[in-house]
């Protein structure tokens, strides 16, 4: 059974998850130069490596967009070709990723020494999003090897791809959240941070029971699988009461 050629829930998706980052990262990343940052981030230019694993971000993003518009617009040969492209992008995203890991507590620790403050005021659950980090890294390499085994099969290959994107979006979900706050001048960014992945995450749900009057098989992994994760990482962290993972990607 496919879904109907009108049907363009996985363009939009996909859209929207790129225009969560863009909104997410624009204040610290896209326009950090340009626009008045708080006491607590106007420090010194970010690190070559955060600007080039944001850029490698974009494009990942964006190439999940044009995906789904060249397989709308007929292209599937093109949308074939850029799937190779989509594999090198996708290893570049998981090295970055991992990079970035590895480096982001020892540039917290040294941002604390340097402008004696304190850690927690500077990233707040620093070894929370450290693990979550990890779990989340661990999905991304699952669903996109999923995707790729079942490349020939188009329902689950995309679902597969969806949520490889959904994986990697809480950075700036809760960033999208924290703007939310400062603009409303209330503490609802963790709400928006949450009601945005939960909608996201739903969201196929929802599209497979008015599509197909049932929920895909695949769609239902994904959706356990991600939050399963999830949930795993704050249990991880919540063990983790001294923070030895923090102390170990310092040490690394």
């Amino acid at each position: 059974m496919t879904a109907s050629p009108r049907s363009r829930y996985f363009l939009i998706t996909h859209a929207l998850l790129l225009a969560i980052v863009l909104l997410g990262f624009t204040p610290t990343f896209f326009l950090r130069s340009s626009i008045p940052q708080p006491p607590i981030l106007d420090m010194p230019a970010l690190p070559g490596l955060f600007v080039i694993h944001g850029i490698i971000l974009i494009i990942w993003y964006a190439l999940l967009v044009v995906q789904p518009a060249l397989v709308r617009s007929g292209n599937i040969a093109m949308h074939r070709r850029t799937g190779r492209f989509g594999v090198v992008l996708a290893i570049a995203v998981l090295v970055s990723t991992v990079m970035m890991v590895q480096r982001f507590p020892g540039r917290m620790h040294a941002l604390s020494a340097q402008f004696g403050v304190p850690v927690e005021e500077l990233e707040p659950g620093l070894n929370e999003i450290l693990w979550l980090d990890l779990f989340m890294v661990l999905l991304f390499v699952g669903f996109v090897t999923a995707g790729i085994i079942n490349r020939h099969r188009a329902q689950v290959h995309k679902r597969y791809m969806l949520f490889a994107g959904i994986s990697l979006v809480f950075a700036a979900t809760v960033r999208l959240g924290g703007i939310v706050s400062y603009l409303l001048d209330m503490q609802v960014g963790m709400i928006v941070h949450m009601l945005l992945l939960l909608g996201l995450t739903t969201s196929l749900l929802v599209h497979d029971r008015r599509t197909y009057k049932r929920v895909m098989g695949t769609s239902w992994t994904c959706f356990a699988a991600y939050w399963v994760a999830a949930i795993l990482s704050v249990a991880a962290a919540a063990i983790d009461e001294g923070e030895g993972l923090t102390a170990l990607l310092m040490a690394w």
